[in-house]
């Protein structure tokens, strides 16, 4: 049996990661763009979510403030809610 052979016989070939098209590589252009590119993937899901959000948002707050006329409750515990809810 070659030593790359899996015991169902599939043959499988060992790729470097820098081959690896699916894998970015922020290292190697230095620390600061590195740190964009963390803050940029860490980010942009947020921001994702957020944009979903917005119109469940926008719907329940003009119903509680144009329709009912009435000040949203518990405004506070609701914006950590919505928060979590990002997270």
């Amino acid at each position: 049996m070659n030593p790359h052979t899996t015991q169902l016989g599939f043959t499988h070939t060992q790729m470097h990661q820098a081959d690896n098209p699916l894998v970015n590589h922020p290292s190697s252009k230095g620390p600061l763009k590195t740190l964009l590119v963390i803050l940029k993937r860490t980010v942009k899901p947020l921001v994702d979510s957020a944009l979903a959000l917005l119109p469940i948002v926008l719907v329940i707050g003009f119903f509680q403030l144009v329709v009912l006329r009435q000040p949203i409750p518990n405004l506070a515990e609701m914006l950590s809610g919505m928060l979590l809810v990002l997270l």
